[in-house]
């Protein structure tokens, strides 16, 4: 005899276990349920998913696309798949949708009744118990033995629960029927082992309106009386009825997932957290010393009372509050966590509920028919309404909409949640491995006694307090929505603080500092392990107090400068480093590759790759180091308490531990990268005349030039031992089996040969490509290799554009456009003025990938000509806007007297202009664009340092007195000259006054020139090469306005400009090293001139408005274009770029009308024109619209005309018999009589009688014609 259970009997078993059933919410729940296609039944799942914790489905239908052999993708938000998709045929599957928040872990099921059963399974790990969870289904025409079954059944252990389809008949489980494979299933069953939930209930409804019940679940024995069985009323759309089923044991939360600490909400009160911090530092400081108080006792209070502001300014959620009707607690109504769902969806829902319950009460053919009708149409209308939904928000878009807000939104409508199907899984392997991390993140280390901090060699510059502007800079570069760490204070806490607090911060940052103290909360870590996709490894994410990374962003901005200001950096190290980038690598090492090809030698190059890295720094051999360069007191103080000790608090799975570490710099720290690059200096020793060396942070590659491979080689294994010798005396151990080995040459049969180098007994062979900083190198750099890579990593971005739009809706074409520009372009530009001697067919394929982007976004045919996209859309081909790039990277490069880059290109530019320089291929893009920009270098400012590191520390935060208010009123007032005489009375009478101005026009020069409104008179003209911008102009005028004051006998002085940039700069204090040089030695004149006791302000004076003086200064501009002075001021870098940015458009330009020979003869003939932006950029007009009108300009159109062409239609005619052409459409087609009446009638009112023509209309400069024809095309009932 089978056993089962009914509910009546579990109830009775449950009270009388004293188990408490209001507790199911906080127990497992699971939802079985045969789906038949889960990605039809999509909207039903996200409606549904707050009932469950599980989905257990059977027929997923999930298989491989037949065409490409795809996986089919499906995603449900806070649901990881597990899933077993059928491969040999179509439909079958099965499925267990898991809420990532449990802690669960994937089994393998090794028998499955000889591959009958489609079968998955997990662990899901509760309070105090682990339960297997098992989604099964068994193919109706499948026949399975009753000992197939029983070793199925077998082997499961413990606790568990399977469900599924099950196919089989039997009067057990509550059919009328046995049918043999029911008898099969039953006597497969150990009845002492195995228990059936079932009640009875239909699970399963056919056509005729018979009810069966076979999707059966099976528990193990002992935990049968724990189980709750049930089956809802409705479908859900399929032929199978979902069951509920409730285990009464509480679940476990995955502690895999991210939990954040912040002590605040989005309900915080902001402004009243403001005042009570006030409030309370107010009350504090009437009791402070600065002399007694000690330093970590001050930060104690400082943060007690940030914590204790935001205490009392954010609400508490009472999650144990619940809202009660009747006396008895709601059932929570979760709404379904989709953008789209609205009323309708739920009535369309309530309708087929509805006419089931007809068809179940009456199983008549009639009502069944009803019923599948109001299926069908539940489910068209359903995706109706998000297919609206999407419209909705895809044409809401523009250029100005929020990037994270389109993200999130196009992950709600995807659910594309998760990177991967199981994510989240908890795994005792990914539980070894974080372990594995751990240990390598807290090696065992035996802590050093503390090193003698004090220097020889000092500057005392680093060893100072720190300035309210100081960290006032630091703020201006953080990230609000950083993180916070063990202590809960974030940035945007710190930002919410009045000016005052932020005052009194600073002086608990300069009393820690001269103290030389360390609050233990800055040594506080906390590390949250974040599983790698498609993965078993982890991420480590470090969490440090926010308040400690703002100190070190403080401490990293002196330091930076410092260290670039003093020269103290190896000049073969660009990582993280002012003015220099990966680029700056990439370029040097295939620069010297090409040499050496030009020269016929060989160059060997070794990838070295080192074990931990930032985490193997020794905190003694660092500080000796640091030392070295001139640290000492204060600052070497910090940067030891800060890599010496930290507590890493580690979160994964059940691992909930904490280590020490005594070694390694911060993970993520703001200081970190500058360390090591001090800390690794030493590998710089490694080069001299015969190998060179390139570093990126502790991407290292060095390499040798010989004639001979086996020269090179040999010298190579010399450098790699001495290499590893010196990471040893760091404590640092190179990866062999990381380190890459490559042999660079013209010759195709070296990459046969067997090269390698040894290295204490570990050979390391030569490959044929390596990755170096993001850049594919082959071995006779070929860029096969890396453009295939390109193109692979542009295609998800394509489809993320193609999600925001169709052909005739969706997003505004030009937020398409920018988002193309940062997704696409960005990716397809990176490295590519190093890419040499690129066959036509290749730039065909990068061209082909860009256009494919721009094609998606702006709608146009496939049969569209690319030369007309780019063209139509602004978007330069990557092979000239490379030129651009490199115009710009040189420009850089050449102000900056100790690259090496530019002494290599000129010794390839001599190879290249020798007798037999030509006759040698592989030309390098970047020797070309050097030879144009090295004309140039004499106007641009050059140093061995970086340029904006050349200046004094204290002019870099200077702060001139720049006055705005008085030249304000002036611009209010209809008299400007006698309001500017008025209010500026005094000054002009007492102060020595100078007039500045600055004039560009279309010419070879621009120019500046300053007059002086003193007794005398005098004036200066200046003039500046062509590049010069009219802001550096100006900036130059006041510049030569300062030197007139330098040599001047008095002591108060006035500027006047026109020019509100310029002394905007001045005022604020930005970023380093994007700011002007103009603007900087501007700043520091102004120092030096305060220091001699001359006191300057600068005014800022409406331009254009009469006044005499203003008037006067900008003549005498305009006249030194001609007759000016060369100025002696270099230009800045900057100024450049416009420059080349308009060659950069003169050879697009050309290159459109060159490639108009072959393709797009009807667009370049009528519409194109020589314009910075697409057509429509100013326009306010709907995607619709815009994309008839691309097609209509660009000639390729969805009319039966062209259609035919290409035998897409097989009649080119219209319906009312003509040829359907765009002309016919727009001027014959009596089907738009009506339309087109009106649409004549507006046009002979604005542009008088016809004839016309849509070539006129479109290129008509009259607004109202081109509106008129706008408002025609979209009353026309025709997509073209």
């Amino acid at each position: 005899m089978f056993i089962k259970l009914n509910n009546s009997r579990i109830k009775m078993d449950l009270s009388q276990n004293n188990v408490d059933n209001n507790s199911c919410k906080e127990n497992l729940k699971i939802i079985q349920w045969n789906a038949r296609s889960i990605s039809s039944k999509e909207a039903e799942l996200i409606k549904n998913k707050h009932l469950t914790d599980i989905f257990v489905i059977s027929e997923t239908w999930l298989n491989r696309n037949s065409r490409n052999f795809r996986i089919k993708e499906f995603r449900l938000k806070g649901f990881d798949i597990i899933r077993e998709d059928r491969t040999d045929k179509q439909r079958g599957g099965v499925a267990i949708l898991v809420n990532n928040k449990l802690k669960y872990n994937i089994i393998k099921v090794n028998n499955n009744c000889n591959l009958k059963l489609e079968v998955c399974a997990i662990k899901v790990y509760l309070k105090n118990e682990e339960v297997t969870i098992c989604s099964c289904y068994k193919p109706p025409a499948i026949n399975i033995s009753p000992i197939e079954w029983s070793i199925f059944f077998n082997q499961f252990n413990g606790k568990f629960l399977i469900g599924g389809d099950f196919n089989a008949h039997h009067e057990s489980w509550g059919d009328l029927n046995n049918c043999s494979q029911g008898n099969s299933l039953i006597s497969g069953i150990d009845i002492n082992k195995i228990i059936l939930l079932n009640n009875n209930a239909a699970t399963h409804i056919d056509p005729s309106g018979k009810e069966t019940a076979i999707d059966l679940t099976f528990v193990d024995a002992d935990s049968a009386l724990s189980y709750n069985w049930s089956v809802f009323k409705d479908t859900w759309g399929s032929d199978h009825f979902p069951i509920l089923i409730k285990y009464n044991v509480p679940v476990t939360v995955n502690n895999n997932t991210f939990i954040s600490s912040r002590i605040y909400n989005n309900k915080t009160d902001w402004e009243k957290f403001t005042k009570e911090v006030d409030i309370k530092l107010e009350a504090k400081n009437s009791t402070f010393s600065d002399q007694d108080s000690n330093a970590l006792e001050l930060y104690s209070i400082f943060t007690s009372i940030i914590k204790k502001a935001l205490e009392l300014t954010t609400p508490i959620r009472n999650k144990n509050a619940k809202n009660y009707i009747n006396g008895k607690p709601a059932e929570s109504k979760c709404p379904p966590s989709c953008p789209w769902w609205n009323e309708t969806c739920d009535k369309l829902i309530r309708m087929r509920l509805t006419a089931f319950l007809k068809f179940k009460n009456s199983k008549t053919t009639d009502n069944y028919i009803e019923y599948k009708k109001i299926c069908a149409k539940t489910k068209i209308e359903l995706r109706k309404i998000k297919k609206a939904s999407i419209v909705k928000f895809c044409e809401s878009i523009d250029k100005d909409s929020n990037p994270t807000y389109i993200w999130n939104t196009i992950k709600k409508f995807k659910n594309r949640w998760n990177v991967a199907d199981n994510q989240h899984e908890y795994s005792p392997e990914k539980i070894e491995n974080a372990k594995i991390l751990i240990n390598e993140l807290c090696p065992s280390w035996v802590k050093e006694g503390v090193p003698d901090l004090l220097s020889n060699i000092s500057d005392p510059f680093l060893d100072g307090e720190f300035s309210e502007l100081e960290l006032e800079i630091a703020l201006q570069n953080i990230k609000i929505k950083s993180s916070p760490g063990k202590d809960g204070i974030d940035y945007r806490i710190i930002s919410a603080l009045s000016s005052n607090a932020k005052k009194f911060l600073l002086i608990v940052f300069n009393k820690i500092y001269r103290d030389q103290l360390f609050p233990t909360e800055w040594t506080e870590i906390l590390v949250h392990l974040i599983p790698k996709p498609s993965s078993n490894k982890l991420r480590p994410i470090s969490l440090t107090s926010c308040l400690c990374k703002l100190f070190e962003r403080i401490i990293s901005f002196r330091l930076t400068w410092w260290c670039e200001y003093n020269n103290k950096l190896p000049s073969s190290q660009f990582g993280f480093r002012k003015s220099k980038s990966c680029q700056d690598n990439i370029s040097i090492f295939h620069s010297e590759i090409i040499k050496a090809f030009k020269e016929r030698k060989v160059t060997a190059a070794m990838f070295i790759d080192i074990k931990g890295a930032y985490n193997e720094v020794i905190p003694n051999i660092l500080i000796e180091k640091l030392k070295r360069i001139g640290l000492s007191g204060n600052i070497l103080f910090f940067i030891y308490k800060l890599v010496s000790y930290r507590h890493l608090f580690f979160r994964y799975g059940d691992l909930n531990i904490s280590y020490c570490t005594y070694r390694g710099v911060t993970q993520g720290g703001v200081l970190s990268p500058h360390l090591y690059s001090i800390y690794q200096g030493d590998l710089h020793g490694v080069s001299d005349n015969n190998c060179k060396i390139i570093q990126y942070a502790d991407d290292v590659a060095f390499y040798i030039t010989k004639k001979t491979t086996n020269d090179a080689l040999t010298l190579l294994e010399e450098k790699a031992y001495i290499c590893k010798n010196l990471l040893s005396q760091l404590g640092l151990e190179l990866s062999l089996d990381k380190t890459k080995l490559m042999v660079f040459s013209k010759d195709t049969n070296l990459t046969k040969r067997n090269l390698k180098i040894n290295i204490d007994g570990h050979q390391i062979s030569n490959c044929k490509t390596v990755k170096f900083l993001g850049i594919n190198f082959h071995t006779n750099l070929n860029w096969t290799t890396h453009l295939k890579e390109i193109i692979v990593k542009c295609e998800n971005p394509i489809r993320t554009i193609s999600c925001l739009r169709r052909t005739w809706w969706g997003a505004d074409p030009a937020m398409l456009l920018n988002l193309y520009k940062s997704l696409v372009q960005s990716r397809l530009e990176y490295g590519s003025f190093i890419f040499n001697d690129l066959s036509n067919k290749q730039i065909e394929e990068i061209i082909k990938i860009q256009v494919k982007g721009l094609r998606a976004a702006l709608g146009y045919m496939m049969s569209t000509p690319n030369n007309v996209i780019l063209a139509e859309a602004k978007v330069i081909p990557i092979h000239i806007r490379q030129k651009y790039l490199s115009f710009n990277f040189l420009s850089r490069v050449l102000s900056n007297e100790s690259h090496p880059l530019p002494s290599i290109l000129e010794e390839i530019s001599e190879i290249d202009d020798s007798p037999t320089g030509n006759l040698i291929r592989n030309s390098s893009p970047l020797v070309e664009s050097y030879r144009i920009v090295a004309r140039i270098s004499h106007l641009l400012p050059s140093d061995l340092r970086p340029i904006n590191f050349t200046y004094e520390y204290d002019s870099l935060l200077f702060r001139p007195s720049v006055y705005f208010n008085e030249g304000l009123k002036i611009q209010k007032t209809t008299n400007s000259n006698s309001a500017f005489q008025k209010i500026f009375s005094e000054t002009l009478r007492t102060n020595f006054c100078l007039f500045t101005d600055g004039s560009k026009m279309n010419a070879e020069f621009g120019g500046f020139a300053v007059f002086t409104n003193n007794l005398n008179k005098k004036h200066y003209k200046f003039r500046s090469p062509k590049y010069t911008s009219i802001y550096s102009l100006e900036a130059m005028a006041i510049l030569e306005a300062l030197n007139i004051i330098e040599k001047s006998n008095s002591t108060k002085f006035s500027i006047f400009s026109d020019s509100m940039s310029v002394l905007k700069s001045l005022e604020i204090t930005s970023k380093v090293n994007k700011e002007s040089h103009l603007i900087l030695e501007i700043k520091q004149k102004l120092k030096i001139l305060q220091s001699l006791g001359k006191n300057v302000d600068l005014y800022w004076i409406p331009a254009h408005c009469n006044i005499l003086e203003n008037e006067e200064v900008d003549k005498l501009a305009k006249d030194s274009i001609r007759n000016g002075i060369d100025t002696q001021i270099s230009t800045p870098i900057k100024d450049f770029k416009s420059f080349w940015k308009e060659k950069t458009l003169v050879n697009f330009h050309n290159w459109c009308l060159e490639s108009a020979n072959t393709k797009g003869k009807y667009y370049f003939t009528n519409f194109y024109s020589n314009k910075k932006k697409p057509w429509f950029d100013k326009l306010k007009l709907n995607r619709r619209t815009i994309v008839i009108i691309n097609r209509i300009r660009s000639g390729h159109t969805s009319a039966k005309k062209h259609l035919f062409r290409f035998n897409i239609t097989e009649d080119p005619n219209c319906s009312c018999g003509f040829e359907e052409s765009v002309e016919h459409i727009i001027w014959q087609c009596d089907k738009f009589n009506a339309q087109r009446k009106l649409f004549l009638k507006e046009l002979n009112k604005y542009i008088g009688p016809s004839p016309y023509t849509t070539e006129l209309i479109i290129n008509s400069t009259n607004n109202n014609v081109f509106n008129s024809f706008i408002k025609y095309i979209d009353s026309l009932d025709i997509f073209v």
